[in-house]
C-alpha cells in the first residue's frame, strides 16, 4: 500500500502584529511534495498560517509527517512532532527548514531525522532506506531545473492564496550578519532557466505574482533576460518582488521592470545611518537608499521599505529619525522590525558570547519582540520604540486609506518576512 506523507509548515505559538495576514507558504515543502509524489507517494501539504488552524487529528494521521520550522515557529514544530507519535506511534518523523537546520542537536530529540539544508535531494531515499545518521545534510542543488515544479496541487487551501508566489533563485550573494539565508542557501547565486520561469508564469491562475527570491535581480543581466522573455509572451501579469538599493543603478532594469508588471519592490533598507548600516556589513549608503527610492517612484514602482530597530548604535530617538525619514521621501509602506539574533547568523554568536540574549525562547525570535539587552536602551525601550514607528507612520500616511492597506498586502506577500529567514 502507497505510504501517505504529511509535510506540514506550522504557524507561530504566540502569533505576531501579521499573524492571519502572512498567508504565502514556504515553498520548500512544496519542492519535496513534487520530488515525493514523482517518486509514488501519496503527498498532502498543510500549512497552519493559510489553513488559519492548528492541523488536526485526521491531517496527522499520515505514515510520515515532515515539518519545515522557521526559528519562531520551531515550538509548535515540535507539538506537531508530538502528537504525531501519539499518532502513529510506529511513524516517521522528519523535520527540516532554518532553525532545525542550525540547531539540529535540539530538533532531532523530538523527531527521527533533522535534514540540514536543502532536502529535495536525499528525501526519496531517506524516506525509502533511512539513514545510518539521525542528522542528514542536505545537498546545494547545482541545476534547480532539476528540481520538479513545486506541487501546488497538494496544498490544501491554495485556492486561497492572494499571488502566486514564484521562486527563480536561490542563494543571496550578499552577508548581512543578521540574515540566515546565506548560512541556509550559500552565498552562490543559483537561477532556474528563463524556461523554467515562463513555464511556471504561464501556469499561473489569475495574473498575481510574487517572486520569493531573497534578491529577484541579484543578476541584473539574467533578471533583463528573463524580463525581455516575459514581455516577448506578454504574460499580461502584475508582480511584487524582494529586491535590493543596487537595482537603481541600472536604470535600463528599472524601467524593463515597469513594462514588465512590476508594482512594488519589497527592499531591506535597514537603517537611515551609514554607521549601522556599515555594522550589519550592508554594502549601501543612505545616499544609496535616497537615489532608489527616487528612481523607483519615477519609474511608477511603488516602494516598501524593510527597517530593523536596536543596532548597537541605535538610540531611543532612531525610530522617530526613521519615520520622519520615511515622510520626507514619501516611501509608499514599511515595516519596523526588532533587530533579531537568529541561530546561524553571526549576530547571534556575538550576542551569545556577549552574554546579551534575554532568552531562548524561539517563540519570541520573530522580529516584533526584544529577545537581547541593547546597548543604548533597554530592551523595554527597543519594544516601545517598534510599536511607536508603526503607529507614526501609520497614522501619518492615513492608515485607514493607503496605509494599512499596503501593511496588510505586504504582509500577505513575504512569508518569513518578520524573521528574515
Amino acid at each position: 500500500m502507497t505510504k501517505t506523507i504529511a509535510l506540514i509548515e506550522p504557524m507561530s505559538v504566540l502569533g505576531n502584529v501579521f499573524a492571519g495576514e502572512g498567508v504565502y507558504p514556504l515553498l520548500g515543502p512544496l519542492y519535496l511534495a513534487s520530488v515525493l509524489k514523482k517518486a509514488g507517494y501519496s503527498v498532502r501539504i498543510f500549512n497552519e498560517n493559510l489553513l488559519g488552524r492548528k492541523v488536526g487529528f485526521d491531517e496527522l494521521d499520515s505514515d510520515i509527517v515532515c515539518i519545515t520550522a522557521l526559528t519562531p515557529t520551531v515550538d509548535r514544530a515540535y507539538e506537531i512532532a508530538i502528537q504525531h507519535k501519539a499518532i502513529r506511534p510506529k511513524g516517521l518523523r522528519i523535520m527540516g527548514g532554518a532553525h532545525p537546520s542550525f540547531v539540529p542537536e535540539e530538533a532531532i530529540e523530538f523527531c527521527d531525522y533533522v535534514v540540514v539544508g536543502e532536502g529535495e535531494e536525499v528525501i526519496t531515499d531517506l524516506i525509502r532506506h533511512g539513514a545510518s545518521e539521525k542528522i542528514v545534510h542536505g545537498t546545494r542543488i547545482k541545476n534547480l531545473d532539476s528540481v520538479p515544479m513545486p506541487a501546488f496541487d497538494a496544498l490544501e487551501g491554495a485556492s486561497r492564496l492572494p499571488r502566486t508566489p514564484i521562486l527563480t533563485s536561490r542563494g543571496c550573494p550578499h552577508n548581512c550578519n543578521f540574515c540566515s539565508v546565506t548560512r541556509m542557501f550559500g552565498n552562490a547565486y543559483r537561477v532556474h532557466s528563463v524556461e523554467r520561469v515562463i513555464e511556471e508564469l504561464s501556469r499561473v491562475r489569475g495574473k498575481l505574482v510574487f517572486f520569493y527570491d531573497d534578491n529577484f535581480t541579484a543578476s541584473p543581466t539574467r533578471t533583463k533576460k528573463l524580463l525581455e522573455a516575459m514581455l516577448r509572451k506578454d504574460l499580461r501579469i502584475r508582480w511584487t518582488a524582494q529586491s535590493a538599493v543596487d537595482v537603481a543603478r541600472d536604470e535600463e532594469l528599472v524601467a524593463m521592470m515597469r513594462r514588465a508588471g512590476c508594482t512594488r519592490l519589497y527592499i531591506g533598507f535597514e537603517s537611515i545611518e551609514d554607521s549601522v548600516l556599515q555594522s550589519f556589513n550592508k554594502r549601501q549608503t543612505v545616499h544609496d537608499i535616497i537615489h532608489t527610492v527616487d528612481t523607483l517612484h519615477r519609474f511608477g514602482i511603488a516602494v516598501h521599505a524593510m527597517f530593523i530597530l536596536g543596532s548597537d548604535i541605535d538610540t531611543v530617538e532612531s525610530a522617530r529619525a526613521t519615520v520622519e525619514f520615511c515622510r520626507r521621501h514619501r516611501i509608499d509602506s514599511a515595516q519596523f522590525m526588532i533587530l533579531t539574533p537568529l541561530p546561524g547568523t553571526p549576530l547571534f554568536e556575538k550576542l551569545r558570547q556577549e552574554g546579551r540574549l534575554l532568552h531562548q525562547r524561539w517563540s519570541y525570535y520573530d522580529g516584533t519582540h526584544a529577545v537581547f539587552e541593547p546597548a543604548q536602551m533597554s530592551a523595554r525601550e527597543l519594544q516601545n520604540q517598534m510599536i511607536q514607528a508603526y503607529e507614526d507612520f501609520y497614522s501619518l500616511l492615513g492608515a485607514l486609506n493607503d496605509g494599512l492597506n499596503a501593511l496588510w498586502e505586504t504582509a500577505q506577500k513575504i512569508p518569513g518576512l518578520v524573521a528574515r529567514q
